[in-house]
């Protein structure tokens, strides 16, 4: 697409007014109607044809020229290549040296130990201690285990029995507490027994007092 702008005769203030009008390339001013940009403010009944024609010439002038096409040349066929026997490659005896410089530093140093007897056995030395310090550690990990979940037995024991010992407080203060509750009582019907007889008595000797008179 080419820019409204790049046709001759459209200024930046032209260009504003045809891009607000949905005329925003070359190609949209040379497919446009006529009586469309009349009503485009800036352009009038002149003017309006005269640049749909330069919008046309404009793309006539852009479009490159068809190259005529070149007929395609034929393809020779292909020659089949003449099978040769090939004499097998017979590869040279590899030297010592040349072996010695293919192996790598592992492998030498396996050699060295298969000559050595001490490497070999401080090989196995080692081997045997690193099975032993592994063992150990397992042992230890197992020992660790156990003295962690005893632990939890003990504390988890350890919370019971004081949650008996609370309960068999509690028990103990209740029962205390119902003792004393019901001796109060017992004082209290007994002090209200002992004033209902004197107020007999007192009766009593007042209606005795009444008689002798």
């Amino acid at each position: 697409m080419i820019p409204i702008i790049n046709l001759r005769g459209v200024g930046t203030a032209l260009e504003r007014e045809l891009r607000l009008n949905r005329i925003a390339s070359v190609e949209d001013m040379a497919a446009a109607d006529p009586s469309a940009i009349i009503a485009i403010k800036g352009i009038g009944k002149m003017r309006a044809p005269k640049l749909i024609q330069a919008a046309k010439d404009h793309l006539a002038q852009a479009a490159p020229a068809a190259a005529p096409v070149k007929p395609a040349k034929p393809i020779p066929a292909a020659r089949k290549p003449a099978h040769r026997a090939r004499k097998p490659v017979e590869q040279p005896p590899v030297s010592k040296v040349a072996a010695a410089e293919t192996t790598t530093p592992a492998e030498m140093e396996k050699a060295v130990e298969g000559q050595d007897p001490k490497k070999k056995k401080a090989k196995a030395k080692k081997k045997k201690a690193a099975e032993k310090a592994e063992k150990l550690a397992i042992e230890f990990a197992k020992a660790k285990a156990k003295a962690k979940a005893k632990a939890k037995k003990e504390k988890a024991k350890a919370k019971k029995a004081i949650a008996r010992e609370k309960a068999k407080e509690k028990a103990i203060l209740a029962e205390k507490k119902a003792a004393k509750a019901a001796k109060a009582a017992k004082s209290k019907t007994k002090d209200s027994k002992g004033a209902k007889s004197k107020g007999k008595t007192s009766k009593d000797k007042k209606s005795s007092k009444k008689k002798s008179k």
